[in-house]
């Protein structure tokens, strides 16, 4: 599932209008993924030709735990931020 579907999914459950915080929750989720799982041969040529990796860890994850940070701790605390009564 692509990060902007999952952002749209996202605002839906909270009845927002789709915003910044729910692109980076989408593109968190996304980032989880290998690239390539879930891909068709369409999807992996247009990432090819924006100059993205078409197989591997997404770029996104590789960046995040670079800097000694995880996925889920990001996304856990971007949760909070939007649902603080949970």
């Amino acid at each position: 599932m692509c990060a902007l579907h999952i952002a749209a999914l996202e605002a839906i459950a909270r009845d927002q209008d789709v915003g910044p915080e729910h692109l980076l929750l989408g593109l968190l989720r996304d980032a989880d993924d290998p690239v390539g799982t879930d891909l068709s041969a369409q999807e992996r040529r247009q990432r090819v030709l924006l100059g993205l990796p078409d197989h591997g860890p997404q770029p996104i994850k590789l960046l995040v735990e670079s800097r000694g940070l995880s996925l889920e701790t990001l996304r856990a605390a971007l949760l909070s931020e939007l649902d603080p009564d949970r």
